[in-house]
């Protein structure tokens, strides 16, 4: 479930609960926007671009359209995620920026 918590033309801040018990993984699906989504609560696998992470509290990932994501909770309880979607206009600067061989 997605709750739009604050928006604009350019970026959006979203509070997302996923799963609510411990089962197989979902089907997939493609973000619309790019983001950056803080895991706030709760624990579980996401498999994007054949990679596969654990997630938690912890951590922190990043979605762009058309990339595919898949997740399982391994528990009951879901999670809780905030999600910062940017237009990506807002990237471009960054894509732009030299990064040293090393």
């Amino acid at each position: 479930m997605k709750q739009r918590l604050a928006e604009c033309d350019r970026f959006a801040v979203v509070d997302v609960r996923g799963g609510s018990g411990a089962g197989d993984w979902s089907a997939p699906e493609a973000p619309s926007s790019h983001g950056v989504v803080f895991v706030r609560s709760g624990c579980f696998r996401r498999l994007s671009n054949g990679v596969e992470s654990v997630l938690d509290p912890t951590s922190v990932y990043f979605e762009a359209p058309g990339r595919e994501q898949r997740l399982l909770h391994p528990r009951d309880g879901g999670d809780r995620r905030t999600a910062i979607e940017l237009a990506p206009e807002l990237l471009e600067p960054l894509l732009n920026v030299p990064l040293p061989a090393a």
